[in-house]
């Protein structure tokens, strides 16, 4: 069910760019897990690693995509600090690419 439902968020999200794509000077950084999910099998884990990789590719093909290793679709949830310290960095070089500008 999980499975179905991410594929259906990948075509809408997909179509949706056809119709309103972000502008060129949108910076876009995509955070996952390693997996999407620990309760999977690592073959379903895979075919939907390789979703990702085209949504991304497709979608957003100047996109920066940061794997944080050991977690799932759950992550934000149960490591918090994890993803606010991702984060965190993102928005610490952005303000020194533009203090430098």
């Amino acid at each position: 069910m999980m499975l179905h439902l991410y594929i259906f968020q990948f075509f809408l999200i997909r179509d949706i760019l056809k119709f309103k794509p972000l502008s060129s000077t949108t910076t876009v950084t995509v955070i996952t897990g390693d997996h999407y999910d620990e309760q999977l099998s690592d073959s379903l884990n895979k075919v939907v690693t390789q979703f990702q990789q085209q949504f991304i590719a497709q979608g957003y093909p100047s996109a920066k995509w940061i794997k944080m290793k050991g977690t799932d679709r759950r992550m934000i949830y149960r490591n918090p600090k994890d993803v606010a310290k991702q984060l965190k960095k993102l928005i610490s070089k952005r303000k020194v690419k533009q203090e430098s500008q």
